[in-house]
């Protein structure tokens, strides 16, 4: 049985070791995501942060003693044009190969909204990308919609676009 809960000082080394695999996976995909040589101390240090702070939710789900996911959200603040004032944002989602499709990513998004909702905060964001359509369908399965569409161009030396 998968058990749900917040994280803790002890659970780091699987929560980076989750992150590496998406990493990775996502390196595989498209260059444009790969790391600077010491991505993995630097999120350490984030990821450590996030597990201290009351203002972030670090969640893994556990089965037999084995960290098999993770889940990061913070609470940020619109520009004081929009509205709503606050939002939750879902840095990051993470399940084991090996544990996919049984529902523990759908757990922890449920228990991501409910602490958001206990603190006044009804919009939850994320980032995914889009070279990665079991992501994007995941995400669009749980009635999550584009917002907003980031475009990316590499330049060149001559400022031309590369290819050109």
């Amino acid at each position: 049985m998968v058990h749900i809960r917040e994280a803790a000082k002890r659970d780091l080394d699987a929560i980076v070791l989750l992150w590496k695999q998406l990493m990775q996976f996502h390196t595989d995909l498209d260059p444009v995501f790969r790391l600077n040589p010491a991505a993995e101390k630097i999120f350490r240090k984030f990821i450590t942060k996030c597990v201290r702070s009351r203002s972030v939710l670090t969640l893994v789900a556990e089965e037999d003693e084995k960290i098999v996911a993770f889940c990061n959200t913070t609470v940020e603040m619109n520009p004081p044009v929009f509205h709503p004032g606050r939002f939750g944002m879902i840095s990051d989602l993470v399940v084991d190969a090996g544990y996919r499709r049984r529902g523990i990513g759908t757990r922890l998004v449920e228990t991501v909204k409910l602490w958001l909702l206990k603190q006044g905060i009804r919009s939850v964001r994320l980032r995914a990308a889009t070279v990665n359509p079991v992501a994007v369908s995941f995400w669009r399965s749980r009635g999550f919609k584009d917002i907003i569409v980031t475009l990316s161009q590499e330049i060149t030396t001559s400022g031309a676009p590369e290819g050109e």
